[in-house]
């Protein structure tokens, strides 16, 4: 299995609309009574998001860890809540076998959750949150092989758009000049059951 750190992103009108909707949330913003004028957080996340692909006909590969490009926004809203974006990228190839579908799975989610402020201490704030997952997959060069590695069937290429439910939980540090050090962990289950997956990171935010 190979992964790709920065994997190529072509310029799909998902993405686009993906960055729209980033701009739209930014741009909406406005001080709540009660909170400090800013609270919006931009940052990004570096970790393993462990992934299982569940193919329609079957062969179904063993789960990979892949390392996602991840891009976060958050921003306070009263009583003790957030909201919590999650653009993610990544892409994984993985090995054929007679009874495995090899695959290379380009992946793109747009994660969106309401964050619950557990303040467990002063400096021990975790935050619970539960939401909507969007994405974007397409799957590629299909196909088994046997164990003299000639090749056994080859299957057509797919793509789909999905929906998930996810979870995460996330606790920062405030470091200085506006700067913050957190960690995250975060579940997903795709309402079709096509991509499921669990995952950990550390992410930096900056507010603005």
């Amino acid at each position: 299995m190979t992964t790709k750190l920065f994997p190529r992103m072509k310029l799909y009108p998902f993405y686009s609309a993906l960055l729209a909707f980033f701009l739209l949330m930014h741009s909406a913003q406005a001080a709540i009574p009660g909170l400090p004028d800013k609270t919006i957080r931009y940052g990004l996340s570096m970790g393993a998001l462990h992934m299982a692909v569940d193919n329609p006909e079957g062969l179904n590969p063993d789960p990979q860890s892949v390392i996602p490009v991840n891009f976060i926004m958050t921003d306070w809203l009263p009583n003790g809540k957030r909201y919590w974006l999650d653009l993610l990228f990544t892409e994984a190839a993985y090995a054929a076998s007679a009874n495995q579908m090899g695959q290379n799975v380009r992946y793109t989610s747009l994660r969106t959750l309401l964050q619950k402020d557990l303040k467990l201490t002063n400096t021990i704030r975790p935050w619970i949150g539960m939401g909507l997952e969007f994405s974007y997959t397409t799957y590629g060069t299909r196909y088994t092989k046997a164990s003299d590695g000639f090749l056994l069937e080859k299957f057509d290429d797919r793509s789909e758009f999905n929906m998930g439910i996810v979870f995460n939980l996330t606790t920062d540090w405030e470091l200085k000049n506006n700067w913050f050090l957190g960690m995250k962990l975060e579940q997903l289950f795709n309402l079709e059951n096509n991509i499921n997956a669990r995952g950990a990171a550390a992410y930096l935010l900056y507010v603005l």
